[in-house]
C-alpha cells in the first residue's frame, strides 16, 4: 500500500453512511488519506478536473446512473485509480458480477465498518502491485524475480498460477506450499470445477475437502504472463466467519424461539427513518394477524385505553428528547374481541455510533392473567380478613353476653335499693350498648360504604364514630382526640375502618384498668414512608395499661391495607395503626415477628451486556415473580451484587461482558457469597468450561445456554433454590 498520503474521493449520496466512510478513512495512520466527499458523478468530474486521484470509493448506483454505469466513468476519468464499489445487500447476478469486473474490490453495505472497509482497500491495492509486478516480470524478469516472488510469499492467500486452458500449474507462493504440501493437484481439479479456466474472472465463497481451510473465498482472475494466457486464482481462509455467522444464525434461532415460548413480543421504532416495526407476536397477542394491525404510531394510540393513552404518550416524549435511556410501563390494549389486555411493555433507547438517538427497541407481554390472579388474591385476603375479624368478634360478643347474664343473676340474688344496685344497672346498660355495636360493626363486614373517590376527613369520622364505639371500653376511661391537622385518606373501604378501629379499642379496652379512672389519647397525623416520597395517614391510641399481645396486633395487621406497630413510651402503652401503605412494605417494618414461611427473598441479578436478550430474559423472571436488579457489564455486575447482597436469592450472570468477564464475577461473588446460587448464561454451549479447565457447572453454579426459554430458566431456579416448581 503506497506510504505517502492516499487522495481519496468519496461519493455517496447518503450522508450518514458517507460519514462512516469518512470517520473510517481519517482514523488511519498508516496509510493516511485525504479525502474529498461528493454526492454525485457530476461533482466527481468536477474534481477530477482539479487533482489526481489515487482512491475513489463510490456507491454503484447513484441519481442517474441506477444501472451502475457510474465504475465505466471512473475508469475512464481516472484509470490509475483504485477503485473500491459499495453495493446493497439484495444485488444478486449479472448487476454483481458487473461490479466485480469493473472495481478492483466490491462490499456489500452490511459489511461496511472500519475494519472490513480498510482490509478491502489492503487485497485490492495488493493484487494491483502484483499484477504491476506481474507487468514488469514480462519486460525485465531478472530485476523484479526478487521482489515479485516476497510480494507473493506475503500474501495471507494461497495463490496459484495455471495456465489456459491446459490447466499447467505454473507457480504458488509459500501459503499454498503451506495449506497443500501434497495436494496441490486435487486442490487444482476441485477449483477447476468452478470455471475458472474458462471465466474472465471469478469471486464466490466455496467449501473445500481440506480440513486446515474448510470454508474459503475464491477469486480468479485471466492475465497474460509472460506471453501466455494464463489465471490467477487465490483462496483465502474464511472458516472463522463462517462460523460466527452460523453461531449468529443459530443464536437468532433460539432467540426467536426462547420469545415465541415465553409468549414476548418484539417491537422496535426506527426513528432515523421513522417506521415503526410490531412482530408477528405482538400483534397475535392482540388477536390480530401480521398484516391486520398497522405498523403505525396512530394505530398503536388508537388501541390503547383512552385512561392510559396520556401517561405512554409521555413516557415516549420523554424517551425521544433523552431524557430517560430505558421505559417501562404498564397499560391497557384493545383486543380484537373487544375485551382490553394488561400490558407490560419495556424498552431501551439505542444511539448510533455518533451518539444520536436512533432507535427504541421494546419487548410486550400480556400480564393479564396475572393481573387477575392478583386481584383474586386480594379477594380472597379481605375475606380471610373478615372472617378473622368475624370470629374474634363473636368470641367477644360471647364474653359479653356472659358478663350481662352474671350481672343479672348477681342483681336478682341481691335486690337492695342502694347506689350498687344503680351501678350494675347502668353496667348492664353500657355492655348491652356494647353487644349492639359490636353486632353493627360485624354486620357491616368489608364492603364498600360510602364513595372511595372522595378522600376522607379522617379525623372528622374519627370523632363521629367515636360517639357510637366509645362504649366498647370501660366507663371510666375518658377519650381525647387530636385532630389538629386536616388528614385525608383516599381509595379507602369504611368496613376496614370501623373493623379497625372497633377491634383496636375492643383490644385496648381489655388492657386498661375498668376500675380506675385512666385517659386514652387518639392522635389523627400524617407521617412520610419510609421511601421519603409517600405520606400515610396514622391513627395512634396512646394509653396506660399493657401493651396489646401478637394475636390481637396480628389479626390487626391482617387486615388489607392496614399497617400495625405497637410499643412503650415513658410508662405508656402505644398502638398505632397506618392505612393505605404497601403491604410488602409493612411486613418488613412492622414490629411484630414474622414467620420465616411469610418472608422470602424474591430478587436476582441479572448481569447481561445485549440489549434485546437482557429485556427478554427480565421478562421472563418477573413472569416468575421475580424482583430484577440489572447490570450491562461485569463492572457494574459487581457494583449492584456488594449494593444487594444480602438480599439476593440468585443471580444471572454472562459468561463474556466487557470489563469484567463472567468468570470474574462469579469468583467475586463466590470470595463473599460462596453459597449463592448463580446461573451462568452464554450463546456458546462450551462456555460451561473454563479457560483453565475447570467446570463452572458445580455446587451452587448452573449453566445455561442462550438464548432459552422460561420453563427451563423455571426448572434452573426452582433447583437451585430448593422451591416448589409451581411457587417459581
Amino acid at each position: 500500500m503506497a506510504s505517502s498520503p492516499i487522495t481519496s474521493l468519496v461519493v455517496e449520496s447518503d450522508l450518514h453512511r458517507a460519514n462512516q466512510i469518512l470517520c473510517s478513512l481519517s482514523e488511519s495512520q498508516d496509510p493516511v488519506f485525504h479525502c474529498v466527499h461528493v454526492r454525485s458523478l457530476a461533482d466527481a468530474e468536477r474534481v477530477f478536473e482539479e487533482r489526481a486521484i489515487d482512491l475513489i470509493v463510490s456507491r454503484v448506483f447513484l441519481p442517474g446512473f441506477e444501472d451502475g454505469s457510474a465504475l465505466a466513468a471512473y475508469r475512464s476519468r481516472m484509470p490509475g485509480a483504485l477503485l473500491i464499489a459499495l453495493i446493497e445487500d439484495e444485488e444478486k447476478g449479472a448487476m454483481l458480477d458487473a461490479t466485480q469486473q469493473l472495481s478492483d474490490e466490491c462490499l456489500f453495505y452490511r459489511d461496511l465498518d472500519k475494519p472490513s472497509l480498510m482490509e478491502a482497500i489492503r487485497l485490492a491495492w495488493e493484487r494491483r502491485d502484483l499484477l504491476d509486478e506481474l507487468k514488469l516480470r514480462q519486460t525485465n524478469q531478472t530485476s523484479g524475480k526478487a521482489t515479485y516472488k516476497a510480494l507473493l510469499n506475503c500474501m495471507d492467500e494461497a495463490l496459484f498460477l495455471v495456465s489456459r486452458p491446459e490447466g499447467e500449474l505454473l507457480f504458488t507462493n509459500d501459503v499454498a506450499e503451506t495449506w497443500y504440501p501434497n495436494s496441490k493437484d486435487s486442490i487444482l481439479k476441485e477449483l477447476f470445477e468452478y470455471g475458472v479456466l474458462d471465466s474472465e474472472s471469478i469471486e464466490l465463497e466455496i467449501a473445500t475437502t481440506n480440513p486446515i481451510i474448510p470454508n474459503a473465498e475464491l477469486r480468479s482472475v485471466a492475465l497474460d504472463w509472460r506471453g501466455q494466457d494464463c489465471c490467477m486464482i487465490t483462496l483465502r481462509n474464511i472458516s472463522k466467519r463462517k462460523r460466527a455467522e452460523e453461531a449468529y444464525k443459530t443464536s437468532q434461532r433460539r432467540l426467536e424461539l426462547a420469545l415465541k415460548t415465553s409468549n414476548i413480543g418484539m417491537w422496535s421504532w426506527d426513528l432515523r427513518s421513522n417506521q415503526l416495526q410490531f412482530s408477528e407476536r405482538w400483534k397475535k397477542q392482540l388477536g390480530f394477524g401480521s398484516h391486520e394491525f398497522s405498523n403505525t404510531l396512530a394505530a398503536f394510540r388508537e388501541a390503547l385505553h383512552p385512561e392510559d393513552r396520556d401517561h405512554v404518550v409521555g413516557e415516549l416524549r420523554r424517551a425521544l428528547k433523552g431524557e430517560i435511556k430505558e421505559l417501562e410501563f404498564e397499560y391497557r390494549m384493545i383486543h380484537r374481541d373487544g375485551s382490553y389486555r394488561h400490558i407490560l411493555s419495556r424498552a431501551e433507547v439505542f444511539p448510533d455510533s455518533q451518539g444520536r438517538l436512533s432507535a427504541l427497541l421494546g419487548t410486550h407481554i400480556d400480564v393479564t392473567e396475572r393481573v387477575a390472579k392478583a386481584e383474586q388474591a386480594q379477594a380472597d385476603e379481605n375475606r380471610s380478613a373478615t372472617r378473622l375479624i368475624e370470629e374474634r368478634i363473636s368470641k367477644r360478643l360471647r364474653s359479653v353476653a356472659g358478663r350481662l347474664e352474671k350481672s343479672a343473676s348477681w342483681i336478682r340474688s341481691h335486690f337492695r335499693s342502694d347506689s350498687e344496685i344503680s351501678n350494675s344497672i347502668q353496667e348492664m346498660e353500657r355492655l348491652s350498648r356494647r353487644m349492639a355495636c359490636l353486632n353493627e360493626v360485624l354486620a357491616s363486614g368489608l364492603p364498600e360504604r360510602g364513595n372511595p373517590e372522595e378522600p376522607l376527613d379522617l379525623g372528622f369520622w374519627l370523632e363521629i364514630r367515636l360517639e357510637e364505639l366509645s362504649c366498647l371500653l370501660p366507663s371510666k376511661v375518658v377519650v381525647e382526640i387530636d385532630a389538629s391537622e386536616i388528614v385525608e385518606l383516599a381509595d379507602y373501604r369504611q368496613g376496614v375502618l370501623d373493623l379497625a378501629i372497633s377491634e383496636a379499642l375492643s383490644s385496648i379496652g381489655e388492657k386498661v384498668s375498668p376500675e380506675f379512672k385512666s385517659r386514652l389519647l387518639i392522635r389523627v397525623f400524617e407521617e412520610e414512608a419510609e421511601d421519603g416520597v409517600n405520606r400515610y395517614p396514622n391513627v395512634e391510641f396512646v394509653y396506660a395499661g399493657e401493651e396489646l399481645d401478637s394475636e390481637c396486633a396480628r389479626c390487626l395487621s391482617d387486615l388489607s391495607g392496614v399497617l400495625v406497630s405497637t410499643y412503650s413510651n415513658n410508662g405508656l402503652s402505644i398502638l398505632k395503626l397506618r392505612f393505605g401503605g404497601d403491604r410488602a412494605k409493612q411486613a418488613s417494618t412492622q414490629s411484630l415477628e414474622a414467620s420465616p414461611e411469610r418472608i422470602e427473598s424474591r430478587k436476582v441479578l441479572l448481569a447481561e451486556d445485549e440489549g434485546v436478550l437482557r429485556m427478554a430474559i427480565q421478562a421472563m423472571l418477573e413472569s416468575l415473580d421475580f424482583e430484577v436488579v440489572i447490570a450491562r457489564n461485569g463492572a457494574e455486575a459487581l457494583d449492584k451484587f456488594f449494593q444487594h447482597r444480602d438480599e439476593l436469592s440468585a443471580a444471572l450472570v454472562d459468561r463474556y461482558m466487557p470489563e469484567i468477564d463472567g468468570l470474574g464475577v462469579l469468583k467475586s461473588i463466590r470470595s463473599s457469597s460462596p453459597d449463592l446460587p448463580v446461573v451462568m448464561m452464554s450463546g456458546d454451549d462450551r462456555a460451561w468450561v473454563s479457560e483453565d479447565g475447570e467446570e463452572i457447572e458445580e455446587g451452587s453454579s448452573r449453566f445455561l445456554c442462550k438464548p432459552f426459554g422460561t420453563s427451563a430458566l423455571r426448572a434452573t431456579l426452582s433447583a437451585m433454590l430448593c422451591l416448589d416448581d409451581s411457587r417459581v
